[in-house]
Formats: structure tokens, C-alpha cells, sequence
């Protein structure tokens, strides 16, 4: 019992930060561009990174890796950063949060086009209520930039 309770505690604080880290994003944009809150945000996580592994010892990956890191982490996690910093300034922190985390269902799209993943019924329906609810929710909230939107959602 007390595992558990610790384990949905921590749960509950996780959902918390997460949560509170799209606001915050949100504020900030009106004190940084998109670009320098991005970079401050990476700097200063790869330096608490860095510290913590060198702390325990751990090893930095061989040279041979560091082309291909430092190239995922530019495009898939900084330029991923880099949109939503962008989309938040005319989006809610909500709507780009949840148009950010759809991305899911559009690579199961592609995976079945392009790398003849199984395409069932069951994800069929799923893929199709959640296009329904995007363009749903995209409609009640007219009042953002449509461009946002799209960028968001690519």
C-alpha cells in the first residue's frame, strides 16, 4: 500500500510540473523570444544533465555518437521546443499543448503509408475521432491564428 501511495504521489507531482510547464512557457513568451527561451531552457538542462552523470560517474557516449545526438537533439527536441515557444505566443497554452501532443496519430498515418505498418479498424476509428476532435476544437478556438494552429499540429 505504501509503494502505491508513494507512486501516485509522484504521479501527481509529475502531472503538476508537467502541466504548469505549458503556463509557464506561455508567460514567458512575453519576456523572451522563442529562440532565447529555447536556448536558456536547453543550456541550462544539459548543464544539470551534465552535472548529475558526471556526479555518478557516468560515461559521456563515445565521439563517434555525438554528431548524431547533437543532430536529434537540434531537430527532434530543441526545434520541436522552438515551435511550440512560437505557437504559444498566439495559441492558448492548452490548445498548443494538446495540438503538440497529436503528433502520435499522424505518425501512425505515416507509419502505415510509408513503413506498411498494420493499419486495423480499431486504429481507423481512433485516427478518425481524434481528427474530429481536432477540427472541433480547432473551430472553438477561431480566435488563434490558424498558421499556429497547422505549425503546431506538423
Amino acid at each position: 500500500m505504501k509503494g502505491s501511495v508513494s507512486a501516485a504521489m509522484a504521479l501527481i507531482l509529475l502531472y503538476l510540473f508537467w502541466g504548469c510547464n505549458w503556463a509557464v512557457m506561455r508567460i514567458a513568451g512575453t519576456y523572451f523570444s522563442p529562440v532565447i527561451y529555447v536556448l536558456l531552457r536547453f543550456l541550462l538542462g544539459a548543464a544539470i544533465m551534465l552535472a548529475v552523470c558526471a556526479a555518478q560517474g557516468k560515461l559521456i557516449p563515445p565521439r563517434k555518437y555525438w554528431k548524431w545526438i547533437g543532430l536529434t537533439g537540434l531537430l527532434v527536441v530543441a526545434g520541436n521546443n522552438l515551435i511550440i515557444q512560437i505557437c504559444t505566443q498566439y495559441l492558448g497554452a492548452g490548445l498548443t499543448a494538446v495540438l503538440n501532443y497529436t503528433q502520435s496519430v499522424f505518425v501512425c498515418i505515416l507509419a502505415a503509408a510509408f513503413l506498411k505498418e498494420t493499419f486495423t479498424v480499431r486504429k481507423a476509428i481512433g485516427i478518425a475521432l481524434c481528427i474530429v476532435g481536432l477540427v472541433i476544437l480547432m473551430n472553438i478556438n477561431s480566435g488563434g491564428a490558424l498558421w499556429a494552429m497547422l505549425l503546431d499540429i506538423a
